[in-house]
């Protein structure tokens, strides 16, 4: 069995199969009484005929008594977007990150972008007494093949647009700038140039520009970090977590194993990769699409090769989805689909009155389209559900005239609740 430790702040804490003997708390029920519907999901369960069909009743306590509350867990998602250098203010929201966070009423969290070590370790360490389990897999980047990046002729258009119009913005959004201001500049560079450039997110311009014309770039934003992070009140006594094949941001997914007083869940926690179409790709597939195609593939599989309860969840920030009532636009539907024919409902979407995750009138945003790429993916039947879209709410940032968002994202938020009779 694997074990995850984070250091913060000179406190350990410690993810491992003999954690969580009791006292760590938080727990709402259990899902130990499952009924055979749920049970035949199972792989190899003795029920479970290979084609969904419904397990026998092995017992008279195989269903709960009549008008008994079923146990239930409540699992969310949220990308932080704490994107140093791309999505404004990060430095100002991350302070109201934590407390936003305790005043969940959730029992495991997954939350991406959480991209820098310090953050992890801060925000680690701010919520350890509500959320005391929690996973996260350091990533590196392996650096660049040693070579100079970017020429300094090349870089020279788009350095001087940058110092016309950006000079006075902070690193921390810095590529928000450019991008906004010197897109054709930054399209005409090479794709080499691009990755290093991108590679150094949140540094001022001058480093950006020494790093990359002088060799010391690498290949990965954010030093090769992942970004994903799992909190969660109820034990956890299994951990692990593979990586995807990605251009310029690496991307993973964490499995947590939740064993508590009788709560039994495999949950999931990645991020996919993203359509950045202002950044030409140049990975090993032909599009950022099909990139994002093959992660659900190998995602999908993985999950299949780890999950060992009834109930199995998969959440995170898939940057995929369909279109939906109320002017949402669908965004890479074709992987989207990919989870849903694998078996997974998708309880937020389908509830009454889903919304945008991804929102246009979200300043942090800032127009365009608005879409559901945020999701909470259950895998199993007989399941109740209850969903909302959470840390949605306008905050007052220090310095900034007109009320932002916690995040560029919203979060959601699904309870899962086995029926009774």
């Amino acid at each position: 069995m694997r074990t995850a430790v984070i250091a913060v702040a000179g406190v350990a804490l410690m993810v491992a199969a003999g954690c969580g003997g009791g006292g760590c708390g938080g727990k709402r029920g259990t899902l130990s009484d499952l009924p055979p519907e749920v049970a035949s999901d199972i792989p190899g369960d003795p029920g479970n005929d290979g084609t969904g069909g419904v397990a026998p009743e092995t017992g008279p306590d195989t269903h709960p008594p009549p008008d008994t509350p079923g146990p239930s867990i409540r699992v969310a998602t949220f990308n932080a977007g704490l994107a140093y250098g791309f999505v404004d203010h990060a430095d100002l929201r991350f302070p109201l990150l934590g407390p936003a966070l305790e005043a969940l009423d959730a029992d495991v969290v997954c939350l991406q972008e959480v991209w820098t070590d310090a953050d992890a370790e801060t925000l680690s360490e701010t919520v350890k007494d509500v959320y005391p389990y929690q996973y996260r897999e350091v990533t590196t980047d392996e650096g660049g093949n040693g070579g100079a990046a970017c020429t300094t002729q090349e870089l020279n258009p788009l350095a001087a647009c940058a110092a016309a119009n950006c000079a006075d913005t902070p690193p921390a959004d810095l590529a928000t700038c450019v991008l906004g201001k010197c897109g054709a500049e930054f399209g005409a560079i090479s794709s080499g140039c691009q990755t290093c450039l991108a590679s150094q997110l949140g540094k001022p311009l001058d480093e950006i520009v020494a790093a990359c014309t002088a060799g010391s770039g690498g290949q990965y934003a954010y030093e090769g970090r992942n970004g994903v992070l799992v909190l969660s009140r109820l034990a956890v006594q299994d951990t692990a977590f593979t990586r995807f094949e990605s251009y310029l941001n690496v991307r993973v997914a964490l499995h947590v194993l939740i064993q508590d007083g009788g709560v039994n869940a495999d949950v999931f926690c990645t991020h996919l990769t993203a359509d950045l179409g202002d950044v030409a790709y140049a990975g090993t597939y032909a599009s950022w699409g099909e990139e994002q195609g093959a992660q659900v593939d190998a995602l999908l599989q993985w999950v299949d090769g780890r999950r060992s309860q009834p109930l199995v969840v998969v959440a995170g920030d898939f940057n995929s989805g369909p279109d939906h009532a109320g002017g949402i636009v669908s965004e890479h539907p074709e992987n989207y689909q990919k989870v849903v024919e694998a078996g997974y409902a998708d309880p937020y979407l389908d509830s009454p009155g889903a919304t945008c995750t991804w929102c246009g009138d979200n300043p942090l945003v800032g127009g365009g389209p608005s879409t559901v790429i945020d999701h909470v993916f259950v895998r199993g039947t007989g399941f109740q559900f209850e969903s909302r879209r959470i840390l949605d709410e306008p905050v007052t940032l220090p310095g900034v005239a007109e009320p932002s968002r916690l995040s560029d994202h919203y979060g959601v938020e699904v309870q899962i609740t086995v029926p009774t009779r």
